[in-house]
């Protein structure tokens, strides 16, 4: 499969990457992030998982925000 069939199929694909990103966090840590050490290891954890920045932020960003509720 070329790499422009495989992004393209991606792209096109109804999947809610945020979403999952967000779950993944929160199966593993619980917690939202409490200082700048701990936000890093949760980016690193979703990164090695293959999520992009945007995703990470969005997730990192919704716990932050979860919390305050």
């Amino acid at each position: 499969m070329s790499e422009e069939l495989a992004a393209e199929a991606l792209a096109t694909a109804e999947v809610d990457w945020e979403a999952l990103a967000r779950a993944a966090r929160r199966k593993k840590f619980r917690a939202p992030p409490g200082d700048a050490a701990a936000r890093a290891k949760q980016s690193r954890f979703l990164e090695y998982r293959g999520f992009d920045a945007a995703q990470i932020r969005h997730a990192l960003t919704q716990a932050a925000n979860d919390e305050d509720l």
